[in-house]
């Protein structure tokens, strides 16, 4: 999130694409990551944590703090 904000201009208020990611909800990022890809997206193929996250409820924040 910090080289996010920091180093390419990612809205400061938002907190980085990763907290950003968490209050929308990674279902609702995964449900369009999913979308994309399906119209033929190359490489927009949805990493495997965020179908883990997603199918668990959790949320990046959850994940680093196991």
């Amino acid at each position: 999130d910090l080289a996010f904000v920091n180093g390419y201009g990612f809205p400061r208020l938002k907190g980085g694409p990763m907290h950003a990611a968490d209050a929308l909800g990674l279902a609702t990022i995964l449900t369009e990551i999913e979308a994309a890809h399906a119209t033929g997206g190359a490489g927009s193929n949805p990493a495997p944590l965020l179908v883990q996250l997603a199918a668990e409820g959790k949320r990046f924040a959850d994940w680093q703090k196991a």
